[in-house]
C-alpha cells in the first residue's frame, strides 16, 4: 500500500535507518496477520529421553512424587499391558533416575542464594533458588524455534487517523528509548 493511498484503517511499519528495512504498509485487514511456518520442526522433543512414552511415564512418576517401590510397581503393570510395545524400555526405578540423569545436564541449573532477614534481634534465614536471568537470556537465543520470533531491530509503528500517521507503542522495540539505543550503536556494514 503506497503512502498516496493511506487510509484511516491502514499502518505504517518504519525500520531504524540502520536496520536496511524498506518500511512497509498494511491496510487493518492484514496488519500482522502472516501465517508463521516454523524453520525447524523437532522431532524428538522428548529427548534425551528414548522415546515420547519414557518421557511421559517418567514426567508422571516425578509429577506424583512416586516412591522407588511406587515407580517399579507401575512399571510391572505397564508391561504387563503393553506386552513389551511402543518403544517403552524404562524398566525400574534406576532406569527412570538414568534417564532423568542424561536431562539434567541440558538444564541451567538453581543457584542457591541465603536472604538475612532482621527480625526482632535475631537474623531470619531464607534459601532462595534461582536461575541466573543473563544465563537464561542466552539459553533463549541459542534456541534454534525461539531465534526466529526476536525482533532486533527498532520500529515505529504508526496507524493513519485518517490525516496523517500517528505513532503507537505496543512492543518494547517500537517504543523510544529502543531506537535511541539503536542510533547508538556502530553501523557493522
Amino acid at each position: 500500500m503506497a503512502t498516496a493511498n493511506a487510509t484511516p484503517d491502514s499502518f505504517k511499519m518504519e525500520y531504524h535507518p540502520k536496520a536496511s528495512h524498506v518500511t512497509e504498509y498494511e491496510s487493518f485487514s492484514t496488519y500482522r496477520r502472516q501465517s508463521f511456518q516454523p524453520s525447524l520442526f523437532d522431532d524428538a522433543p522428548w529427548a534425551p529421553f528414548l522415546s515420547q512414552v519414557n518421557f511421559e511415564i517418567a514426567e508422571l512418576t516425578h509429577q506424583s512424587a512416586m516412591s522407588k517401590e511406587q515407580i517399579n510397581q507401575l512399571l510391572k503393570l505397564i508391561w504387563l499391558i503393553a506386552g513389551g510395545q511402543s518403544g517403552f524400555t524404562l524398566r525400574s526405578y534406576n532406569d527412570v533416575m538414568n534417564a532423568w540423569s542424561r536431562v539434567i545436564p541440558q538444564l541451567m541449573p538453581l543457584q542457591e542464594h541465603i536472604i538475612l532477614v532482621p527480625y526482632k534481634k535475631d537474623k531470619l534465614k531464607y534459601e532462595i533458588y534461582a536461575r541466573p536471568l543473563w544465563k537464561w537470556a542466552l539459553d533463549l537465543l541459542e534456541d534454534p524455534l525461539l531465534t526466529p520470533h526476536f525482533m532486533w531491530d527498532a520500529q515505529c509503528l504508526c496507524k493513519h487517523n485518517g490525516v496523517r500517521f500517528e505513532c503507537f507503542i505496543h512492543e518494547p522495540w517500537t517504543a523510544n528509548r529502543w531506537w535511541d539505543i539503536q542510533a547508538s550503536l556502530i553501523s557493522v556494514h
